[in-house]
């Protein structure tokens, strides 16, 4: 994995916070294997397209700056 910077978001309480961003590529695709401390029970390949329900948007402008 690669960090490719650091970015600055205010939630919508107003509250400042900062998102490590990182870059990374896979030969080939592995089951998600959740552990006890993660912040996400799951992840999924999406076109950008699909209606997935909620995200956070500053997630999906992030990618899409990349």
């Amino acid at each position: 994995m690669e960090i490719k910077g650091l970015a600055k978001v205010m939630a919508p309480d107003g509250e400042i916070r900062y998102q490590a961003v990182y870059l990374g590529y896979k030969d080939e695709l592995e089951s998600f294997i959740k552990q006890e401390n993660d912040e996400m029970d799951r992840i999924m390949l999406w076109d950008l397209k699909e209606d997935i329900g909620y995200f956070d948007e500053c997630d999906l402008e992030i990618v899409r700056l990349l």
